[in-house]
């Protein structure tokens, strides 16, 4: 018959390799471990991110909000003021008052300044 060719099945060592100990168990699974930890919190910190992100968001909108109210608040007073001292309104009440006819001579306007002041005051 004919000849047959032995192979060899001893485990063929890599070069520099070594058995792993204990020790080198434990220093693979800090590693795995720590990697891990890394990774959460870098997760955490974000999401803790994107959560303050959008408090700060949520409370821009609000005061946006608020300081609209307030301005048509403003707009809605300033209104009832002119209404109020419109020269028909100051006509009414004069007459009311016993004051006789009331024409445009018996009125003088002030022109107030924007912080409420009279002006030369």
């Amino acid at each position: 018959m004919g000849m047959r060719a032995r192979v060899r099945a001893d485990p063929v060592p890599w070069a520099g390799a070594r058995e792993l100990s204990l020790s080198d168990y434990w220093i693979r699974a800090l590693v795995v471990l720590g990697t891990g930890a890394l990774i959460a919190g870098m997760v955490f910190l974000y999401l803790f991110l994107q959560a303050e992100l959008t408090f700060a968001r949520r409370e821009v909108a609000r005061a946006t909000l608020s300081a609209e109210r307030l301005q048509r608040e403003v707009l809605y007073y300033e209104h009832q003021a002119e209404v109020a001292f419109s020269r028909r309104q100051l006509a009414e009440r004069a007459r009311q008052l016993g004051m006789g006819p009331f024409n445009d001579e018996q009125v003088t306007e002030l022109k107030l300044e924007n912080n409420g002041s009279p002006p030369g005051g």
